[in-house]
């Protein structure tokens, strides 16, 4: 799961790498004050 989030000092990017065999899926979230994200890996 890659996030990017464009500030006025350039790009930061958050990055969560997971290792399974691909047939359970799971949910991750990126929550802060300024932004939620939601994506089922």
């Amino acid at each position: 799961m890659f996030v990017d989030i464009i500030t006025s000092n350039g790009t930061l990017q958050f990055v969560a790498y997971n290792e399974h065999n691909g047939y359970y899926g799971h949910e991750a979230k990126v929550i802060s004050t300024q932004i939620e994200h939601s994506e089922f890996l």
